[in-house]
Formats: C-alpha cells, sequence, structure tokens
C-alpha cells in the first residue's frame, strides 16, 4: 500500500495569503485609527530624527516602548543604508507585522489541520488559512501598526502553542512544558503589546490548560502544573518591560506614578479603569454600539457546521475552545465599558474566527450538498458571502480612511517640497514621517491658521492640499503666492507651484 504524499509546507502559502494585508496600508495608505500613525510610527520617527508630533501619552509615560523602538531601530536602518523614501520607509515599517502574520496563519494551518480527518486536513487547513487571510477585517487592521494587530497576532500565536491536539495521537511526543512555556511567551508579548489583552490571556489560558480530561474538578487536579511554565514565560516579556519601563520613564518625567518598573502599565490602568478619565474625555458609547461592528460572518458559519455535525451524530471532543471562550469573555467585558471604539473589537473577531473555523471549513466544503434542495440554505450563503465583501466596496467602521490627505503628503515629499493641508485635521494625516525629515508642514483647520500665509511665503512649500469646503476663502491666497490648480483627490484639491 502506497503510503500518501507528506503534505506540503503552509510557509510559502501563508507568504502568500498574507500579503494582501501587507499592501493595504502600504499601497492604499490612508489609517484605520490614527494611533497607528500617532502612537506608534510618528514616535519612533520623532525618536530617530528628532522632528514629528508627540502625542500627550508620550508625555505621561502611557505606553511602553516595545513596539516604537523596534520601529525606532528600522528607521536608523533605513537612514543607515540611505533609505528615504516615504512609502518604501511604511513598506519596511510594515514588514514585522507581515512576518508575525505569516507565522500567525501558519499557527493558524496546524490548529484546523489537526481537528479535520487526517486525510484531508492539511489541505483543508489551507482553505482555512485563505478565509482568515482574506477577511476584509483582517486584511484592514492586521499589519498596520495598531496595538490590536500586534498582540491579535501573539494571542493566535499563544493558543496554537497550548492546543492541546498537539499532544494527542502522532504529537504525543511533543512536550507540554515546553509547549505551555512559548504559549505563556506569547500571552506576554499580547499583554506587553496592548495591556487590555490581559482579559484576553486570563480565561483564554484557564480554558487551555483545562481543555482534556474528564469533569473540570479532574481536569484541574491533572493539569494544574501547566500554569508553572505557562506563567513562566508569560513573566519573560512582562519583567522586560518593566526593565523597559525603568529605563525609559524613570527618570526622564515625574509622570502619573513618578515613573519606575511598570510606570506604563500602572498609568495606563489608573487612566483607563481606576479613575476612568478615558471615558471623560473621549466619551461613552452605549452598550449596543458593537452589535452593527460584530463581523462574524466565517464564525456564523462555523457555528451552523458545529450544528449540523452535532445534528448528525457525530459528538467528536472538540474540547474546551480556548479561542472562543476568551473571544466571548472579551466581548462581554466591551460590551461593559463606557467608552467603545470600532478597533477593541478586533482580537476578539480574528479569535472567534480561529476558534470555530475546523467547523467553518468543514461546513464550507459540504455546502454543495447541504444546499441541494434547500433554498434557505442557498439564501443565508448568498446574504453571508454578500456580507462578508461588502466591507471591501463600502465604507465602514473597520475600513481605512484618509486616503486623499496620505497621498498628498506622499506627492509632496517626493516633490521635495514643504505641504499647506487646509481643512483636514491633523490627527487625519500620516505624520511629519510621511512627508520627510526637513519639508515644512502647516496643517489649518480654517483659513485663519496663521502657519498658513508663513507656510505660502516660504519657498519650500510648493504643495497644498485645500479641501473643497475651505476653497473659497483659501483661491485668493493660493493664486496671489503663484498657485495653480492641480489633480482632485477625493476631499479636495492639490495646488502647485
Amino acid at each position: 500500500m502506497t503510503r500518501p504524499p507528506a503534505p506540503r509546507s503552509p510557509w510559502l502559502l501563508a507568504a502568500l495569503l498574507a500579503l494582501p494585508a501587507y499592501l493595504e496600508p502600504v499601497l492604499r495608505l490612508g489609517a484605520v485609527h490614527p494611533d497607528e500613525i500617532f502612537q506608534a510610527i510618528e514616535p519612533a520617527f520623532t525618536q530617530v530624527y528628532r522632528r514629528g508630533y508627540v502625542p500627550w501619552e508620550w508625555k505621561v509615560g502611557l505606553r511602553n516602548e516595545a513596539v516604537v523602538g523596534l520601529l525606532a531601530a528600522l528607521y536608523r536602518a533605513a537612514h543607515a543604508v540611505g533609505l528615504h523614501d516615504p512609502q518604501a520607509l511604511r513598506a519596511l515599517l510594515h514588514a514585522p507585522l507581515y512576518l508575525l502574520a505569516v507565522a500567525m496563519l501558519v499557527a493558524v494551518h496546524g490548529i484546523v489541520a489537526r481537528r479535520l480527518p487526517e486525510d484531508r486536513g492539511p489541505r483543508l487547513a489551507n482553505f482555512g488559512m485563505a478565509v482568515v487571510a482574506l477577511s476584509p477585517v483582517f486584511v484592514f487592521f492586521q499589519t498596520r501598526n495598531l496595538s490590536e494587530s500586534w498582540s491579535a497576532a501573539f494571542l493566535v500565536l499563544a493558543f496554537a502553542a497550548v492546543d492541546p491536539t498537539r499532544f494527542l495521537q502522532k504529537e504525543a511526543a511533543s512536550s507540554p512544558a515546553r509547549a505551555f512555556f512559548l504559549g505563556g511567551v506569547a500571552f506576554g508579548l499580547a499583554t506587553v503589546t496592548r495591556y487590555p489583552s490581559l482579559v484576553l490571556v486570563g480565561p483564554g489560558a484557564l480554558a487551555a490548560i483545562v481543555a482534556t480530561g474528564g469533569s473540570l474538578g479532574e481536569r484541574l487536579r491533572k493539569n494544574l502544573w501547566k500554569t508553572i511554565p505557562l506563567a513562566l514565560g508569560f513573566l519573560l516579556p512582562m519583567v522586560a518591560v518593566g526593565l523597559l519601563d525603568a529605563a525609559t520613564w524613570g527618570h526622564r518625567i515625574p509622570g502619573l506614578w513618578a515613573g519606575g518598573v511598570f510606570h506604563s502599565l500602572i498609568s495606563y490602568v489608573d487612566f483607563n479603569f481606576i479613575r476612568g478619565v478615558a471615558a471623560r474625555w473621549f466619551g461613552t458609547r452605549p452598550f449596543h454600539f458593537y452589535l452593527p461592528r460584530l463581523y462574524v460572518v466565517a464564525p456564523v458559519f462555523g457555528v451552523w457546521g458545529l450544528l449540523q455535525r452535532r445534528a448528525s451524530g457525530d459528538a467528536s471532543d472538540r474540547r474546551f475552545n480556548a479561542p472562543l471562550i476568551a473571544a466571548a469573555f472579551y466581548t462581554a467585558v466591551l460590551f461593559a465599558m463606557p467608552h467603545k471604539e470600532s478597533r477593541f473589537l478586533y482580537p476578539a473577531l480574528l479569535l472567534a474566527t480561529v476558534g470555530l473555523l475546523p467547523d467553518t471549513v468543514l461546513f464550507l466544503v459540504r455546502l454543495p450538498t447541504f444546499s441541494t434542495g434547500n433554498p434557505f440554505a442557498k439564501l443565508a450563503l448568498v446574504g453571508g458571502l454578500v456580507f462578508a465583501v461588502i466591507p471591501y466596496f463600502v465604507p465602514g467602521p473597520f475600513a481605512p480612511a484618509h486616503q486623499d490627505g496620505f497621498r498628498a503628503e506622499l506627492a509632496a515629499s517626493r516633490a521635495d517640497s514643504g505641504l499647506v493641508v487646509v481643512g483636514i485635521p491633523f490627527e487625519a494625516l500620516g505624520g511629519f514621517s510621511l512627508l520627510g525629515v526637513d519639508k515644512p508642514l502647516c496643517v489649518a483647520a480654517d483659513v485663519n491658521d496663521p502657519c498658513i500665509e508663513k507656510a505660502l511665503a516660504a519657498g519650500a512649500v510648493r504643495r497644498a492640499f485645500v479641501t473643497d469646503a475651505q476653497r473659497p476663502p483659501m483661491e485668493a491666497p493660493l493664486r496671489a503666492h503663484g498657485f495653480v490648480e492641480g489633480k482632485r483627490d477625493g476631499r479636495g484639491v492639490t495646488w502647485m507651484r
């Protein structure tokens, strides 16, 4: 009897599938949220070139420098080799998240393959990777320098490391102690890159620990030892960030807690939860704010597949679904919190998709047979697929925005010109990091800003981007300084001289 060929490595396919998410912020520009620029890229740029916008969080120590330090190192490396084009720099700055996305997709492949029939598992797991990688929310978010993107990738890697199926059957030789140590490291990195992910780590790690065994009490007795390697792994990045905080905030500022070890963590918890300043400053949202933002097409198909499997008499043990339990607990906490933002949902949406992915894949491959003669199934499928692709074409809460302002900055930088922007707030732009080191930038909400006249009179400024709302009062000053009307882009027109 001929042995079946060994399954191909999923790394190449994962690298290809992650490309749309990588190219999204590099080519389309724009931002899902200003934090991807002003809490990551701009602070790194400022750290290296001593020029840029420093947000208030970086003045009081509400952030740690783990990600910013990495991006600053990339800026220094680019400067050393003479790489200065802003778009090429963006490609470099998003590369770590691309590599992390590739590793995450390979981890997803393993999670799915181990839960499907052995003869088809690897092939169907490739399909599972595609379901995740081509989801609009994944494409829009995963390689942007948001804390949610970094943390979500590490969370998936952590759950893959402690996946109970790794220690069963052919993989029984895998060391649970080593796996839980590595999972702890990944959980720690998920927390270091985004402190609120602790809400996901706690229930998720507990569910992973007690995933196998008999009754809950028996599971606890048999698996409690796993907390030791898990905790040791978790403490490594946490201790590292504590020391990083001591080096960063220990002497530079008095800070909310007078600086020192874990300054950013303590300040973050104090600001957001103990004193609730975030809700007062940035506003609150009603309980139902997240309901229309629950992009759960793949998980719904997964639940449908799970119900089908149960109805057919397949009661195979899927064990405690740690990613799904973590996502459900975290989502409940988000609904209860007064301060709400769409991006906060991303880790939960990704983990819910991954947790139900094996049943999602089985449901989709069985669909042609299942939907024959079943109009309800066909209608539900069509509706689900339409809903799945709508975010690609219709602006929504997860889609990047403000591409016109970003393109104006990029064009000015390549023309070796400074830039005047009138009618767009500064946080809707790409910051000084997109324009360049030595080019002047004037961003004005309206024509009354004194920086406009100064910038128009400067010879280094040969580009201006003016929105339609600000065009009437700006046209005369622009023409008086020798500017002529150029191309329209989005909300306004570029003027040149």
